[in-house]
């Protein structure tokens, strides 16, 4: 790990940094985050560490334990259930505002996204698509409304994303069971149909939720 530089900022340099190794999975949901690790790691003093954890400790990404330490936050389904839910509506709105919005450059790039896709492929190829997945929703949250849209979006695909630490790409669904629903997306927006983009991408979302509430609701029964 690169040493890092002094600078006024520092805190959100090291808070880049830890957010990057739990989006990479070298810290798993569970680890215990070592403070002298991080020191010896990054060459910085304990402050813009302990700044950098509160930080994320905020979006939920850390948890911390009183006298044992910072640990990568563990969702349950439950959470991740509600989690979708909020998601649901907020792509909803967002998918209807890009739709309402989008301009010709942005229509451009937009249906550049997908192209050449390889959702049958090894993990690479697979994490690849991640990203790309990642990209096309992070940009529609840009076309609907700019940095306030996408800073609760991202909140929200990060913890989905850590949720499923053990799965390519952190994915709730398959690409393959995922690509044409994308593909619809981006010609609904690009031929600025509201009414459609909102439906296509809220069930979109709906149905990985209802995943999820098929498995808690087996886990629960099977405690009876």
């Amino acid at each position: 790990m690169k040493k890092l530089g002094l600078r006024r900022n520092l805190e959100l340099e090291v808070y880049d940094i830890i957010k990057s190794l739990i989006l990479d999975r070298k810290f798993m949901p569970g680890d215990k985050i070592s403070i002298d690790q991080l020191q010896a790691d990054l060459g910085v003093s304990r402050t813009p560490i302990v700044i950098a954890l509160k930080m994320l400790e905020k979006e939920m990404l850390i948890t911390t334990k009183p006298r044992r330490g910072h640990y990568v936050r563990t969702f349950t389904k439950r959470e991740i259930i509600d989690v979708l839910e909020l998601r649901e509506a907020l792509e909803a709105l967002g998918a209807r505002r890009a739709a309402r919005r989008i301009t010709e450059s942005q229509i451009k790039k937009l249906k550049g996204f997908f192209k050449d896709v390889d959702v049958e492929g090894d993990p690479k190829a697979l994490a690849a698509y991640a990203k790309e997945d990642q990209s096309f929703h992070e940009y529609l949250m840009e076309i609907a409304g700019g940095k306030i849209f996408s800073s609760v979006f991202n909140a929200y695909a990060i913890v989905i994303f850590t949720y499923h630490a053990d799965l390519p790409g952190g994915f709730v669904r398959h690409p393959k069971d995922t690509i044409q629903e994308h593909l619809d997306m981006v010609e609904a927006i690009c031929n600025r149909d509201e009414d459609k983009a909102a439906e296509l991408i809220s069930r979109h979302t709906r149905i990985g939720r209802e995943k999820f509430e098929k498995e808690l609701l087996k886990e629960e029964q099977k405690k009876i």
